[in-house]
């Protein structure tokens, strides 16, 4: 059916640990074993940080509004409740990045297909003084994104 199985394992705190993707030849597994307070950040633009980088890795500040993403994630505020997890629901985001908060749509712009990204997005880059869902005003949030195409 062209679906790749997909794995996530817990902490106990309920934050991703490992994600297995598998599916035809192709199988991944990423481990995320630090806790939020122990990942080292590097600013990439104020109000949004990355903990991977590569040496050549170029970072935007502008991203194209229309240009359509698919890939799965998991959002934690930074107490490390989950407030949304597409890989839960094995069914992952598809849309355009001017429909994200601005922090979103930078970090996630240029994963190559096929990689995992961890961002930290500050408030004035995510919802600012607005409470969505059990997101609270002013909330930082902790992306674990795995780009798909």
């Amino acid at each position: 059916n062209g679906q790749a199985a997909l794995t996530v394992q817990y902490s106990g705190r309920g934050i991703i640990e490992s994600v297995r993707i598998g599916g035809d030849s192709i199988q991944r597994e990423f481990r995320f074993t630090q806790p939020f307070d122990s990942i080292e950040w590097k600013l990439i633009k104020k109000g949004l940080w990355i903990n991977k980088e590569a040496d050549d890795e170029v970072f935007v500040q502008k991203f194209p509004k229309k240009a359509i993403v698919h890939c799965h994630y998991a959002g934690y505020l930074l107490n490390g409740q989950s407030f949304d997890n597409s890989f839960v629901r094995t069914l992952p985001l598809q849309g355009k990045l001017g429909r994200f908060v601005p922090g979103f749509s930078l970090g996630i712009w240029n994963i190559p297909p096929g990689e995992v990204r961890v961002i930290k997005i500050a408030p004035k880059l995510a919802y600012k003084n607005r409470r969505i869902g059990i997101i609270p005003p002013h909330a930082t949030l902790i992306y674990f994104i795995y780009r798909i195409d």
